[in-house]
């Protein structure tokens, strides 16, 4: 077994838990520094190390960013899945009106590109 497996399985469940969150905002704020940067791809690796990290305190903020950065590279159809998923994960999350307005901006957008 590797080090930090044998380290995690000794770790109380609430000690692991506060890990995972701590693991979630560094990685949800290395993301928003790399995005300042001008380095999206780079940003939306960190934006979804957010998402594989057991905590889901920043899910719906992290998928909301990678919608962002895919509506800016015009990749409309990645955005609007993005923007989908925030809504679905948390109907009433923090972040989920936010996500409902990029949401409809992308729709609008689809629909003109298909008419």
């Amino acid at each position: 077994k590797k080090v930090s497996q044998l380290l995690m399985e000794n770790i109380k469940e609430k000690e692991k838990n506060d890990l995972y969150t701590l693991l979630e905002n560094i990685y949800y704020r290395l993301g928003e520094v790399v995005e300042k940067q001008q380095n999206n791809e780079l940003a939306k690796v960190y934006y979804d190390k957010v998402l594989a990290n057991p905590s889901p305190e920043l899910d719906q903020a992290a998928l909301i960013k990678k919608g962002i950065i895919s509506f800016e590279q015009e990749k409309y159809k990645e955005a609007y899945n993005l923007f989908s998923r925030a809504v679905d994960i948390s109907p009433n999350g923090k972040y989920t009106t936010k996500a409902m307005e990029w949401l409809k901006e992308t729709e609008k957008i689809l629909k003109n590109m298909s008419d």
